[in-house]
């Protein structure tokens, strides 16, 4: 509780600072939002900005590549995941656990943790290069991977700066560093796209350049505001921290593969017209996870000092943020489902019409994984990231299976429903564990708004599509619609977790 008391009033002095005058909005933050309302609103800025400049850029850069140029970006950046991962071991996370439980500890634990990272890069760079090369990958996609690990090198290296910032509960630099980057790359490359007319290598090479400029900025903002900047090389202290930090590297590599290896699948066993149908529905849909992102990131460090504390506490704070979370899901997977050819149209044109299926299946998936990102911060902040992995390696072992049975016979759309049977696996196997060891359960509360505002949503989507609307006033309408009806239903209770 003192770690949280004192978390609290770091982030008002912060706050206070930053809205000296305390009109407008400034005093509707400090007086409606509490810790974790405010830790969100900063964390939802810089996702807001990463998901605008991510649903302008994919289908632009779907339709200026071609389907087979797309297919080979989406294989490179799939395979950055893992330079990141390998980079990482999980100290991210768990930087950012033991900060929030001791801040005094980043000062010992950041120098060690970048040493670590710095001398893991090279031979990480070095064997994707030498695997590529191996594997007989065309030159333009190897080039396009090459190019992309040197992106997930930086990635790794200034989101450690963001682990601390995290740590402290201070987030209002997350949106400026996310909004940084994603401004970086989407203006590079509609120079590339329309100016230069630089192609696919010239795309690729606007996100390391990205990633570097990020990096310098991170660092200025944690030297000049948390703690001094310096390298602690010492081997005995970093086996200690990396065999305390791996069940959580672990975790992450063990959701990337079952979350990317269906590209690599459908690329050894299709072609790049297929990966770049699936991966344009794909990227589309994965800017949507940005959400429980936001949630997870914002109540991570709260979990973790609510560790020692009461079970009725840490249930309240549990259960706030799963009615956020179902209240956000449920009109999505309903638009999803029901507009999916005409915003593929919109978005990709016609040649990108089979992308439309598979949006129609992995919109249950993407629903589903707005818990699983939750969930698995929640249990990864209360210690329990080694049952985390064990659930993992089932999910992956399924996955992998699934997609080797479907994808010969339905390809992309064999991709999309192997990941809603391993996501919808996953759930099962978290929220079980919540609910038999961590929180008591509670009624849902919202059933009634959420019916309501869904029924009023479907009935939006009837009536305007039977009149020929444009899919954009069709969305505009029908997400305005739910969201009157749900509040206007008691639907207030689902935002519980913004004034706590």
């Amino acid at each position: 509780m003192d770690v949280i008391r004192a978390s609290e009033e770091a982030t008002k002095t912060q706050v206070r600072a930053l809205y000296r005058e305390g009109r407008g909005p400034a005093r509707w933050l400090r007086s409606r939002l509490g810790t974790l309302g405010r830790n969100t609103f900063y964390v939802a800025i810089g996702q807001f900005v990463h998901l605008v400049l991510a649903i302008v850029l994919t289908p632009i850069a779907a339709r200026v590549l071609g389907d087979s140029d797309f297919g080979r970006y989406s294989l490179a950046s799939t395979l950055m995941y893992f330079v990141f991962l390998f980079s990482d071991l999980g100290l991210n996370t768990w930087i950012t656990r033991e900060g929030a439980r001791d801040a005094a500890e980043l000062e010992r634990l950041f120098p060690a943790a970048f040493a670590v990272k710095l001398c893991l890069l090279p031979p990480l760079l070095v064997l994707l290069w030498l695997a590529t090369q191996l594997t007989g990958l065309e030159e333009r996609s190897a080039q396009a991977v090459a190019i992309f690990g040197f992106y997930g090198a930086a990635s790794s290296l200034w989101q450690l700066a963001l682990a601390v910032f995290r740590s402290r509960e201070t987030m209002k630099y997350e949106p400026i560093l996310f909004a940084l980057e994603k401004t970086l790359i989407t203006g590079a490359s509609l120079a590339v796209f329309f100016l230069i007319k630089g192609g696919l290598l010239g795309f690729v090479l606007t996100f390391p350049a990205a990633g570097l400029v990020t990096l310098i900025v991170s660092l200025w903002i944690l030297h000049s505001r948390f703690l001094r900047l310096r390298l602690a090389f010492r081997p005995s202290q970093w086996f200690g921290m990396v065999k305390l930090a791996f069940p959580f590297g672990l975790s992450a590599l063990l959701a990337t593969v079952y979350n990317r290896v269906d590209v690599i699948l459908l690329t050894a066993m299709t072609t790049p017209a297929v990966v770049g149908w699936y991966s344009a529905g794909y990227k589309l849909l994965t800017v949507t996870n940005l959400i429980p992102t936001v949630v997870a990131t914002a109540t991570f460090p709260r979990f973790a000092a609510l560790q020692s504390s009461d079970r009725r506490q840490l249930s309240r704070v549990f259960w706030d943020g799963m009615r956020l979370l179902l209240a956000i899901c449920v009109p999505m997977v309903i638009l999803g489902t029901t507009l999916a050819k005409p915003i593929t149209l919109f978005l990709f044109g016609a040649e990108y019409f089979q992308t439309a299926p598979a949006i129609q299946i992995l919109i249950w998936a993407c629903g589903i994984v707005f818990f699983n990102i939750y969930l698995t911060g929640f249990l990864g902040a209360l210690g329990y990231q080694n049952r985390v992995v064990g659930f993992q390696v089932a999910a992956t072992v399924v996955n992998v299976g699934t997609n080797l049975v479907l994808i010969p016979h339905l390809q992309h759309l064999g991709a999309a429903a192997a990941t809603v049977v391993t996501e919808g696996l996953m759930f099962a196997l978290q929220f079980g564990l919540a609910l038999r060891r961590l929180v008591d359960w509670e009624p849902l509360r919202i059933s009634v708004p959420l019916v309501a505002a869904s029924l009023s949503l479907g009935l939006c989507i009837a009536l305007t599509t039977a009149h020929q609307w444009n899919v954009v006033a069709v969305l505009a309408v029908g997400i305005a619609a739910y969201v009157a009806v749900f509040l206007l239903s008691g639907g207030r209770k689902a935002f519980s977790l913004l004034s706590t």
